[in-house]
């Protein structure tokens, strides 16, 4: 957290411009099993740790005056959810998920 606090607070001294975090999307962890299957790939992206993550970054950009952009709702609240929103490896957007204008 303290890096995040930093991080935020560096980059609202060095810029003259509005400062916007986007939250991190939800995963689906079977498909990122199916889609690296065999290929040694030793990391999974769970949702419980995307939460995690997004509390606090939450809470950093309050204190630091950041906007947020919350991508993990616009991925659940897109057009058939994160089933349709998130692609093969079931971390980064389908096409459809990049088309969001919610996204643009």
């Amino acid at each position: 957290m303290r890096t995040w606090q930093r991080s935020c607070a560096a980059l609202r001294r060095a810029v003259q411009t509005t400062v916007i975090l986007c939250l991190t999307t939800p995963v689906d962890l079977p498909r990122q099993h199916a889609f690296h299957d065999g290929a040694g790939y030793g990391i999974n992206r769970v949702n419980g740790d995307v939460d995690a993550y997004n509390t606090v970054a939450r809470e950093v950009a309050a204190e630091h005056g950041v906007l947020v952009h919350d991508l993990h709702r616009v991925v659940l609240e897109g057009p058939g959810g994160a089933a349709a929103m998130l692609g093969e490896d079931g971390v980064h957007f389908s096409d459809l998920g990049t088309r969001s204008p919610r996204l643009q």
